[in-house]
């Protein structure tokens, strides 16, 4: 999870699609729009908190490869 203000580059930028594909289904992505950018840094410590994502600080050796985002 990462703080952006643009989420579409965000994507781009770290795509991990072949990655959640080999988790398979139960891989979901999401997204929460805050207008109080103090808060990013606490809400997103929170999050990954409770949700322990997997891929959470491993390394992407897909970083490289482009996503088209719509």
């Amino acid at each position: 999870m990462s703080k952006t203000k643009n989420l579409t580059q965000r994507l781009k930028a770290h795509n991990r699609r072949k990655q959640f594909t080999k988790m398979g289904d139960k891989t979901r992505i999401a997204w929460l729009e805050c207008s109080d950018t103090q808060l990013l840094g606490q809400i997103e410590t929170a999050l990954i908190n409770y949700f322990k994502p997997k891929l959470n600080g491993t390394n992407n050796p897909d970083a490289s490869d482009r996503l088209t985002v719509y």
